[in-house]
């Protein structure tokens, strides 16, 4: 032993100091250390530890360091770790079943993610496709789904300024509403309104409508069309003698203006059991000019569509025959005049004849 407390082998080139179950070697010739060792050669390496290795301080290697297991101590935090560098090539995987992994910033993603369920309402993502527009231009079909579509916002749930195409049926459990009041379709009570929003009836046109009638054939018009009143509306006068006198103008509350013609029944009670009168309910013309005169004469050289008036026969005769009360003329057409009027145009045997007319009119003709 040298003076200052060094223990020096001179001469040899290892020395042993032996335990109970392994030993600690040192080796000059290859400039090892073996602890723990057991057997007479020298350590494989500079230093050879079979056991544990505790290190208070740091560890400096300047060449490559090949570990087997290493169990990093609890206070190398991520911190530590990511300092000396934060990016690898290999798969990362958290296992935790609760929350594997929590950022307080933001998290980029250059490829895709892929999630079995994203939670929040998404107020505060940013950067993805967030508009109907966005969503359906992101490419081939992105604007076609085999499911059912559910709009249920209880104003208005979709609203298009384009067309709309239905390749199969289409089933409305609500009302249908074309344009402000242009055709209305109310469900509930199965009615259809054109020109209202409120159709009392089961079709109900605000308005005038037309018909184009038959699509083959003689020219025909539009007009022609029947309506039927709800309420009928009755006329009375009396006559006497021949005659020819404005009898009935229709109020504008009754029937639209410029109809064609009138449905109504027609009674006449009688007048004697002698007198033949002719009457004729119509337009305004002189009753002659609704004669013809003589036997044999052509129609259509005397009466023209201008002269239209429906004629209605009151016979009379000596033979004790006559009408008890008088006629019901049923289901007659009565043209109109200008301003929905009527004209009265009496002939016959008699120019002293008197009675009535009463006329209910059931319907007209525009």
């Amino acid at each position: 032993m040298s003076a200052n407390g060094h223990l020096k082998f001179q001469g040899t080139n290892r020395a042993t100091f032996v335990g109970t179950t392994s030993n600690i070697m040192f080796d000059t010739t290859s400039t090892s250390l073996g602890i723990g060792v057991t057997g007479t050669d020298h350590p494989s390496s500079n230093l050879y530890v079979t056991g544990n290795a505790y290190v208070s301080s740091n560890i400096a290697v300047g060449g490559v360091l090949t570990m087997g297991t290493v169990n990093v101590v609890a206070r190398h935090d991520l911190e530590a770790v990511t300092a000396l560098g934060n990016t690898t090539p290999v798969t990362l995987e958290f296992t935790n079943p609760t929350t594997s992994l929590v950022a307080s910033g933001n998290v980029v993603a250059t490829g895709n993610v892929t999630a079995g369920y994203l939670y929040g309402d998404g107020s505060n993502i940013t950067g993805i496709s967030s508009t109907l527009q966005a969503i359906t231009d992101s490419g081939p079909g992105a604007n076609v789904t085999s499911n059912t579509v559910q709009f249920s916002n209880a104003t208005t749930g979709f609203v298009t300024t384009a067309n709309v195409e239905v390749g199969g049926e289409l089933t409305v459990s609500g009302n249908v509403e074309v344009g402000t009041a242009n055709l209305f379709v109310d469900t509930v009570n199965s009615r259809v309104g054109i020109g209202t929003t409120n159709p009392q009836q089961k079709l109900e046109v605000n308005g005038t409508f037309s018909v184009s009638g038959p699509t083959s054939g003689a020219n025909h018009s539009d007009g022609g069309i029947l309506y039927l009143l709800d309420t009928p509306i009755i006329d009375e006068w009396s006559w006497t003698s021949s005659n020819t006198t404005l009898r009935i103008t229709y109020a504008s509350s009754e029937l639209p203006a410029n109809c064609k013609a009138v449905l109504a029944e027609v009674f006449m009670p009688k007048t004697n059991n002698v007198d033949h009168v002719g009457h004729s309910l119509g337009k305004n013309y002189n009753y002659q000019a609704t004669w013809t005169s003589g036997a044999g004469v052509q129609p259509s050289s005397i009466f023209t569509l201008n002269r239209q008036t429906t004629f209605l026969d009151m016979r009379g005769d000596t033979d004790n025959f006559e009408y008890y009360y008088g006629k019901w003329f049923s289901s007659v057409i009565i043209p109109l005049d200008t301003g929905n009027t009527v004209y009265h145009i009496i002939g016959g045997e008699s120019g002293t004849s008197t009675s009535w007319v009463y006329v209910v009119t059931r319907g007209y003709y525009i």
